[in-house]
């Protein structure tokens, strides 16, 4: 009975990390790029910034900057951001709102 509940445990994390590792893609394939859409509204607001200076802080700041295997580990929040910090899905901080 305990060989059963542990194989069947070890199934709901095999899922969860299937599941997660599939949403993600899916969400990496929406034709959104919010660093580009947060540099350009700061360079329209003040023209003495720089667009590219601006959309490699923005893509560091969303932990968009790394190649897709970083990109989910921090979106699961086992790989640091930028500023060395640890925030994602298993961490239990999913961001901040958009309201």
């Amino acid at each position: 009975m305990v060989k059963y509940i542990l194989q069947r445990l070890l199934y709901i994390i095999l899922v969860f990390f299937l599941l997660s590792f599939l949403l993600f893609m899916i969400y990496g394939m929406l034709p959104v790029d919010k660093a580009g859409e947060q540099a350009r509204t700061e360079v329209k607001a003040n023209e003495n910034l720089n667009y590219e200076e601006r959309y490699a802080y923005w893509s560091a700041k969303y932990g968009t900057d790394g190649n897709k295997f970083q990109q989910y580990g921090r979106w699961l929040g086992v790989y640091p951001f930028s500023d060395g910090s640890y925030h994602g899905l298993l961490t239990g901080d999913l961001g901040e709102s958009r309201t």
